[in-house]
């Protein structure tokens, strides 16, 4: 279902375009979200929790909640998961609201080359800045200006025994499911996962052998995920920020450096 008309605003739709979701062909429009394209096809469950494996879908419909987070490929997370942090803690940096950034998007934002970043708001922030501080940036400085904090946390943790690859990994837990009674309680569902993931054979095996194969499946795409992010933010596959990173950022400052250079 989608509203063609309404009283106040005013919609302009995108050429439809077709897309795949679990082997399903579906119509969307450009510049729709993902999420509003699987609910107008009557797609309501988007996910499901990790540790109750409850489904998910639309809840706030506005980005924060992430109950219908869904993102296409690796590198696609990759930069979700560089921007977004890195534009949240320019606000903490600047003692600035979100709220105006993502919660009301502009009328034409669709029709963006970025739509999930609204732009028109990413710009009105660094007109602000710029107009507050006497300073010229862009929206690159401003993404850089929270990669030098995160940058810099980053190899304080290096400098105190931590904040490499070994400490980014997720709890056991979270990896589930742990028990044979958590795996029995939802058989048919990791057992098609395993099939439909892994082109797995489940017949004739044990509990304990598929819910190693799930492990494993489920380790192996977050170390694939690790790789896509730490080469988005410019580190070594260990964690660690390159030299060359730091010389971008301007950090490269002999201390600095100093303790970054022992682990690359």
């Amino acid at each position: 279902m989608r509203i063609t008309e309404h009283p106040i605003l005013e919609f302009q739709r995108g050429e439809d375009v077709t897309f795949f979701f679990d082997g399903q062909e579906l119509k969307g429009y450009v510049g729709e979200t993902i999420a509003a394209a699987l609910h107008a096809e009557g797609i309501r469950v988007l996910g499901h929790s990790q540790t109750m494996h409850r489904p998910r879908g639309l809840f706030c419909a506005i980005g924060n909640c992430s109950s219908c987070l869904m993102v296409s490929t690796f590198e696609d997370k990759a930069e979700a998961l560089h921007y977004y942090p890195m534009f949240r803690t320019w606000f903490g940096l600047n003692g600035l609201c979100k709220l105006p950034w993502n919660d009301v998007a502009p009328a034409d934002n669709k029709f963006t080359d970025e739509p999930a970043k609204i732009p028109e708001h990413v710009q009105n922030y660094v007109d602000i800045f710029n107009a507050v501080t006497g300073k010229t940036i862009d929206k690159h400085e401003l993404i850089r200006q929270s990669e030098r904090v995160y940058n810099f946390q980053r190899i304080f943790n290096i400098r105190m025994g931590y904040g490499k690859r070994v400490h980014d990994r997720l709890p056991y837990r979270a990896m589930g499911p742990v028990t044979v009674e958590e795996y029995l309680s939802r058989q048919e569902r990791y057992d098609k996962q395993l099939v439909e993931f892994l082109g797995y054979d489940t017949e004739g095996k044990s509990t304990e052998e598929k819910m190693q194969a799930m492990r494993d499946y489920r380790e192996n795409q977050y170390e694939k995920l690790t790789d896509a992010v730490y080469k988005r933010r410019g580190w070594t596959m260990d964690g660690v920020p390159t030299v060359e990173k730091l010389r971008e950022l301007g950090m490269d400052l002999p201390d600095v450096l100093e303790i970054v250079k022992k682990h690359v």
